[in-house]
């Protein structure tokens, strides 16, 4: 269970999220793109109940400190300031459970994403990769998002998680193509959304163990001790079994080894299967749209959607 100090650390994170929610609604590119601007106003509503009773909170201290630093009262000052500080203390206190529950609500919205920035081999792609990527780490910083990049041979998977990720980001599914004179370059990018797909844990408390007489060749030892181990994952039903040792407990970790390894295989295959589903409804979704963003490294602009922004507005991360 999360402190209060821990979960106002958080929230303070969001107060500042909000703030910069506000500023990008006075930027004129944002104003000119009516779902963008939607998109930002629910991020706002969602955090707006929260923002209010934070701002009262942070009122309430001030208030509190500023009764503390005050000296040189007299005996009728004394008690109306005190009066004063137990009203505040108890409306300090109501505050703190609301603010942890807002805050607890807002936390189950929390989404994982996974992009996949895949490039082609014209000259320009190398360059427009890195480009995409230095964007989306910037983006990801000014909305306190976590973000790590893993780099494959023809792209890049970002993973990134934390409030309202996939609202973000669900709009960059698409092509991306890069001019520069008579150089160009090109990469498509896949959004996924990672929040429905559970990881399986492996936790020693899901493993079934079992014993029985090991079976096959193996010499005058075999058969004559219950030394064969079966371990069975609960949750998937999965099992692996060991009777190379002798020993139960060598037999036991070598049984728990091989289910650690069966699990694993099994979570990667279904999260692949997860993201291989979402991957051809988006190359559908992409080929209907016909939607090209472009960036012109010589007029250093970019074209998204409807509307040209500045290639440096670009890069700073300051709008998808």
């Amino acid at each position: 269970m999360q402190s209060f100090e821990e979960v106002l650390q958080q929230v303070d994170v969001l107060y500042k999220n909000y703030i910069k929610l506000s500023e990008m609604l006075t930027y004129e590119e944002v104003f000119l793109d009516k779902k963008l601007c939607l998109n930002i106003e629910k991020q706002k509503q969602t955090l707006q109940p929260l923002v209010d009773k934070y701002e009262i909170y942070l009122q309430h201290n001030k208030n509190l400190q500023e009764i503390n630093s005050l000296s040189n009262l007299d005996a009728n000052e004394i008690k109306i300031f005190e009066e004063e500080k137990q009203k505040l203390n108890k409306e300090i206190v109501l505050l703190q459970n609301e603010i942890k529950k807002l805050y607890l609500d807002i936390n189950a919205k929390n989404q994982s994403i996974i992009i996949e920035i895949v490039k082609t081999k014209e000259v320009l792609s190398d360059k427009l990769c890195e480009d995409l990527l230095f964007c989306y780490n910037n983006f990801c910083k000014q909305n306190n998002l976590k973000i790590n990049a893993e780099r494959q041979k023809d792209k890049e998977i970002l993973n990134i998680s934390g409030f309202n990720a996939m609202e973000y980001f669900k709009e960059e599914s698409g092509e991306f193509v890069a001019l520069n004179q008579d150089k160009k370059g090109s990469c498509m990018v896949f959004v996924y959304n990672t929040t429905g797909n559970k990881e399986i844990a492996f936790n020693e408390e899901d493993i079934k163990i079992t014993t029985c007489r090991s079976s096959g060749a193996g010499g005058q030892h075999i058969n004559t001790t219950d030394s064969s181990i079966r371990a069975t994952h609960i949750p998937t039903n999965l099992s692996a079994v060991s009777q190379d040792e002798r020993s139960q407990f060598q037999n036991k970790q070598k049984a728990i080894e091989r289910l650690k390894q069966k699990v694993l295989s099994f979570t990667l295959k279904q999260k692949e299967d997860f993201i291989l589903k979402q991957k051809k409804v988006l190359q559908q979704e992409i080929k209907v749209k016909k939607e090209i963003r472009e960036i012109n490294y010589q007029t250093q602009k970019v074209k998204l959607k409807n509307q040209e922004i500045l290639l440096t507005d670009f890069l700073s991360g300051k709008i998808l």
